[in-house]
């Protein structure tokens, strides 16, 4: 045998020294004519997609009528508000892999003064990310939705984060019985 015949649906189509095609399930096979003894060979090369995943990681706080001026941490305990101390509200970090969202939800119960808050991760209790400057201005019936994409944060198994907020030197009118909630995405 000298070559192998291609057929597509029942017509000849040529003959080829070897034929290649991929299957739906990542597998490449290759048919070749070993020319002088009259043998056909069959090999196949799996490859297997490379799938980033995405653990998404809850974030939680309780009410809340924050004050002015002031640094608060919050986690993954829903029935705790917002701590002054990160102590109580860090979230151990379940796989190795980077940060790369953060995904937040505020709601209040009262129409507060606009001026900005800032929002950072706060990685080990010792090094903050900001994603985040934004005011708490609108009307109870408006949330506050954060959307921040494009975070690089490295983190381990042996880390912690926190949510670090820091309300405006000047709230006027803070925002009454407020809830956080989301989620930090991490992929691996």
């Amino acid at each position: 045998m000298t070559s192998l015949l291609v057929r597509d649906n029942g017509t000849d189509i040529g003959s080829r020294t070897a034929i290649n095609f991929i299957d739906g399930g990542g597998i490449t096979w290759t048919i070749t004519d070993d020319a002088g003894n009259g043998e056909v060979e069959i090999t196949a090369a799996v490859t297997f997609p490379t799938t980033t995943v995405r653990a998404p990681v809850p974030l939680n706080s309780a009410n809340l009528t924050g004050l002015q001026n002031t640094t608060y941490y919050f986690g993954g305990i829903p029935s705790f508000v917002p701590q002054t101390a990160i102590t109580r509200v860090q979230i151990p970090i379940p796989v190795t892999g980077t940060i790369t969202e953060v995904h937040l939800r505020a709601t209040w119960g009262n129409t507060p003064s606009g001026n900005d808050h800032l929002l950072y991760v706060r990685l080990n209790n010792t090094t903050d990310t900001l994603f985040a400057t934004t005011p708490i201005s609108t009307a109870a019936s408006v949330p506050l939705q954060i959307n921040a994409t494009g975070l690089s944060i490295a983190v381990t198994t042996t880390d912690t984060i926190a949510i670090k907020w820091i309300t405006p030197a000047t709230w006027t009118t803070p925002a009454t019985n407020l809830f956080w909630n989301g989620f930090v995405v991490i992929e691996y």
